[in-house]
């Protein structure tokens, strides 16, 4: 995690849930998938004519397929630790639930949720291929925190459901003390943060 990110995280006061966290998180569709398949040219495999394969460290496996002249990617993170751009997306759901939700997390829950999203978020800043400036982080991931509130414009889990109660334990369970450490592990290994496996 940078400086910058941090100090942030030093400094969130208890209940500031959402203003501050969103600002520093990154979405998971950042890493230039053609720009990486340039610079590592000499690692790159080609089984078929059609598919090339990079193995980078991890090892996250990234495989370009060509179809009409387009070229689209898939990326698999097989540490075992879990995918992390995964994990961004399940804590900012949660994050943003939780603003628009009052009683689903307490305070403390509410703030463990702010700092794991801060971790989450500095990891694949750094991590992104290219790494991702912290004004171009900004820019971007208040557009996408916006557009997922606007998208639930009020709270998206009415409690009355089986599924709902599901979703709602799921959410408090992110902020308890296994969570915690599972998280920490998954972010001890540098590496390219993808959506795959998730959850």
């Amino acid at each position: 995690m940078s400086r910058a990110l941090s100090a942030l995280a030093l400094a969130l006061p208890l209940g500031r849930a959402v203003a501050f966290a969103v600002a520093f998180v990154l979405p998971a569709t950042a890493n230039d998938y053609g720009a990486l398949f340039r610079d590592h040219a000499a690692q790159v495999q080609q089984p078929t004519p059609d598919t090339r394969v990079l193995e980078l460290p991890g090892p996250v496996v990234v495989t370009e397929h060509r179809r009409n002249g387009t070229q689209t990617y898939t990326a698999a993170d097989q540490t075992g630790l879990g995918a992390v751009a995964c994990y961004y997306h399940v804590l900012v759901d949660a994050v943003v639930a939780a603003g628009l939700c009052d009683t689903l997390l307490t305070g403390e829950e509410q703030h463990l949720l702010d700092q794991r999203l801060l971790r989450v978020s500095g990891f694949i800043a750094d991590n992104s291929y290219p790494p991702m400036p912290e004004q171009a982080m900004f820019d971007r991931l208040l557009q996408d925190i916006e557009n997922k509130r606007q998208a639930w414009k009020t709270c998206p889990l009415s409690g009355t459901s089986g599924q709902d109660a599901m979703r709602i334990e799921f959410m408090r369970n992110l902020s308890r003390p296994a969570v915690g450490a599972a998280l920490e592990r998954a972010l001890s290994k540098p590496r390219l943060p993808v959506m795959n496996p998730c959850l």
